[in-house]
C-alpha cells in the first residue's frame, strides 16, 4: 500500500480543524456527491481515488473539501474521525436535543438539530441509537405539528431500514400515529364540553390544526407503505383508521380525497409490477387484505351516505377480484356479511 506522507496529512487536517470550522460530514450517492442537507442544482464529479469531505455547522456555509482516499489511512486522520464521531455523533446529538427540550423548552431548535443529523446520516447504515432518535424525532414532529419534516425524514428512514430492520421503520410509525391520534383527540374532546360560540372559535383555533396534522399523518404513512410487501399490514391498518377518523368526524370531504388516494395505488401498483418486494395480489394474505380494506371503504361511504362513493368503491372491489385468476369468494361472503351479497349476485 502506498504511503502517505505526514505532512501532508497534517496540512489537511489544519485546514479541516481549524481553517473551516468544526463538523466532517462525508456524503456520496451513485450520482455524485452533495452538500449535507441540500442538492445543488450542478453537481461536480470527484475525481477517482478521493472523497469529497463537507465541513461545516450551516448549510449555506458548509465548505466542501477533496480529499484522497488513501489519508484516510493515516493514523492522525482517523484519530480526527473517532474525535467527530465522539463529539458530533448521534448519542452526542440526541442528548444536545434533550438538553434543549428540558432547558428552554426550544422545541423547534431541536427538531432541526435532528432532522440534519438523519438527513446527513442517510448513508449510514442502521443502528439502535438511530431507532432511538427517530421515536424522539417523531415526538418533536407531532409536538411542533410539522408534518412536512415528519414526512421527509420518515421517507429517508425507509430507505435505512428496508433491507436491514423494516421493524423499527413500523414502530416509528405506529409511534407517530398514535401521538398524532392522542392530540387529535384530546383537541376533539375538550372543544365538546364548550358552549356553541366558544366551541367555534375553539375549532378553528386548535382543533382544526390537529385535524390537518393527523389527516397529513395519514397520508404520509400511506405513501410510505404503499408498494412495500412487508408493509402491507402497516398500510391496511393506516386505511382503516383513516377511514374512522373521515367517519367520526364526518369529513366527507376528506374520506372522498383518501379513496381517490388508495384507488390512485393501486392503479400504480399494476403498473410496475416488477418493482422489487411490492405486493403480491395473487397471495391470498396479500388480496385479503387489499379487498378487506376495499369493503371497509364501501360500509363507511354507506354510513356516511355519500353513495357516488359507495357505488365507487363496490367497482373498486369488482375490479380487484378481476386481477386475480383464483379467490374465495365463499369466505368473502361470510367475513363481510349482508353488505357483501350484492358483489356476487349475477
Amino acid at each position: 500500500m502506498k504511503k502517505v506522507r505526514g505532512s501532508k496529512v497534517r496540512k489537511c487536517l489544519q485546514f479541516l480543524k481549524h481553517g473551516a470550522k468544526k463538523i466532517l460530514n462525508f456524503g456520496k450517492t451513485n450520482s455524485g456527491y452533495f452538500r449535507v442537507g441540500q442538492e445543488p442544482k450542478n453537481r461536480v464529479s470527484v475525481p477517482k481515488g478521493h472523497l469529497a469531505v463537507y465541513v461545516g455547522e450551516q448549510e449555506d456555509d458548509t465548505c466542501r473539501v477533496v480529499v484522497p482516499v488513501i489519508y484516510f489511512n493515516h493514523p492522525l486522520f482517523a484519530e480526527l474521525l473517532r474525535e467527530a464521531e465522539m463529539v458530533y455523533g448521534p448519542e452526542n446529538a440526541l442528548k444536545h436535543a434533550e438538553d434543549l427540550i428540558n432547558g428552554d423548552g426550544q422545541k423547534q431548535e431541536a427538531l432541526q438539530k435532528l432532522y440534519d443529523l438523519i438527513i446527513s446520516r442517510s448513508y449510514r447504515p442502521w443502528g439502535k441509537t438511530l431507532g432511538r432518535i427517530m421515536l424522539k424525532y417523531v415526538e418533536l414532529c407531532v409536538d411542533t405539528r410539522n408534518w412536512r419534516f415528519a414526512r421527509d425524514v420518515l421517507i429517508q428512514y425507509r430507505t435505512v431500514c428496508q433491507r436491514v430492520n423494516i421493524n423499527s421503520l413500523e414502530e416509528v410509525i405506529k409511534h407517530f400515529m398514535h401521538l398524532a391520534n392522542a392530540r387529535a383527540e384530546l383537541a376533539g374532546n375538550q372543544a365538546q364540553a364548550l358552549v356553541d360560540l366558544e366551541a367555534d372559535i375553539y375549532d378553528r383555533k386548535l382543533v382544526n390544526p390537529w385535524f390537518k396534522f393527523l389527516w397529513e399523518t395519514y397520508k404520509t404513512v400511506l405513501e410510505i407503505s404503499r408498494y412495500s410487501s412487508r408493509l402491507e399490514s402497516l398500510y391496511a391498518m393506516t386505511a382503516h383508521r383513516a377511514f374512522q377518523f373521515c367517519k367520526q368526524y364526518k369529513l366527507t370531504t376528506e374520506f372522498s380525497r383518501l379513496c381517490e388516494i388508495i384507488r390512485s395505488h393501486l392503479v400504480n401498483l399494476n403498473m410496475y409490477r416488477d418493482q422489487r418486494d411490492r405486493p403480491d395480489l395473487s397471495a391470498p394474505e396479500s388480496l385479503h387484505l387489499y379487498l378487506d380494506t376495499r369493503f371497509e371503504q364501501l360500509k363507511v361511504a354507506t354510513e356516511l351516505s355519500l353513495w357516488q362513493e359507495a357505488f365507487r368503491s363496490i367497482e373498486d372491489i369488482y375490479g380487484l377480484m378481476c386481477m386475480v385468476k383464483k379467490t374465495s369468494k365463499a369466505s368473502f361472503m361470510l367475513g363481510h356479511g349482508p353488505l357483501s351479497l350484492p358483489m356476487w349476485i349475477k
